[in-house]
């Protein structure tokens, strides 16, 4: 006589999947056909496309109760301040908008090109800019410039 499962078909459960549990139905059970390895159970997931259906090992499958019901939740919270704190942390490490990280990559690139330029002239601004005479304001302009350029590097760190 095979041992009794600790789950059986039909049985309402809560089954990790990933680092959160939802609630399943124990569609299968599959006893050990090695003694390494467990029992299995063909789990679905409640209201997930039968696609997510899966074998799982006797680990990721808890009974439906309500320490793991809670247990289910507390997961969940952790989960979404993570997912919060991540989002955070993408925003104050820079880039604008969808591929932040592309983003910053360029927008570094056209910062320091354009602080390159912007020196050059404060430097030397008969020869870069011959046609312009006033050169304390374009002094003027120019530190106007790099002051808002180092305004947006503060605001997106790159």
């Amino acid at each position: 006589m095979p041992p009794k499962l600790k789950f059986q078909e039909g049985e309402k459960v809560l089954c990790y999947h990933g680092l959160l549990i939802y609630e399943a139905k124990c569609m299968k059970t599959q006893s050990a056909k090695d003694k390494d390895k467990g029992p299995k159970f063909f789990i679905h997931y409640n209201g997930w496309n039968k696609n997510w259906d899966e074998w799982v090992p006797e680990e990721r499958v808890l009974k439906f109760s309500e320490v793991n019901l809670q247990k289910q939740k507390e997961l969940i919270q952790q989960h979404r301040k993570e997912v919060k704190e991540k989002k955070g942390k993408r925003k104050l490490e820079g880039g604008v908008g969808r591929g932040s990280k592309r983003v910053s990559g360029i927008f570094s690139m056209m910062l320091t090109e354009t602080v390159m330029v912007l020196v050059a002239v404060v430097l030397d601004p008969v020869t870069i800019a011959p046609n312009l005479h006033v050169h304390s304001w374009l002094t003027t302009v120019v530190f106007q410039c790099l002051a808002q350029v180092l305004k947006t590097v503060n605001r997106i760190t790159i």
